[in-house]
């Protein structure tokens, strides 16, 4: 599987669907919570989820958002088997496909090309985070708002 994209992810599912389980969630459900391993990767079918982190007096800053046809996962707690420190909650009722850890290391072995894949979406996510605390730190509130408007997929 030469250049795998998040449709290609789909194709996985419906070529292994042994590997895959499929949920429906409702509005408000935490697919992964600070403090807890991450011991699943997600694709998002149908819906939207935002990434997020319990702050100072309780506050919860949103550093991303996930829609239709994403995966993720935190990928430090589900690769170094240590405590997330990130929330993941769905803002919309959601159709979601997981694969348990197990289950993704056998899919890599027939498929080895979904490592150098997760690694490209870590990358990407790591420019993204950086970019985030360069807005934190350098944005005002209403600039950082305008910027997460145009940068939403939906």
């Amino acid at each position: 599987m030469k250049n795998i994209t998040n449709n290609s992810i789909k194709n996985l599912i419906e070529k292994y669907p042994e590997y895959w389980n499929k949920k429906s969630y409702k509005k408000g459900t935490t697919l992964y919570s600070e403090g807890n391993i991450a011991n699943k990767i997600c694709y998002l079918e149908k819906g939207i989820a935002k990434v997020f982190l319990v702050g100072k007096k309780n506050k919860y800053p949103t550093i991303a958002f996930h829609s239709d046809g994403d995966i993720f996962v935190p990928y430090i707690s589900f690769t170094e088997n240590i405590p997330t420190r990130v929330n993941i909650e769905l803002i919309t009722n959601a159709e979601v496909y997981e694969i348990s850890k197990d289950n993704w290391h056998e899919l890599a072995k027939l498929e080895p090309e979904l490592n150098k894949y997760i690694s490209q979406i870590m990358q990407v996510q790591h420019i993204k985070m950086f970019e985030y605390i360069y807005d934190l730190n350098c944005c005002s509130t209403s600039e950082r708002y305008e910027l997460a408007m145009k940068q939403m997929p939906f």
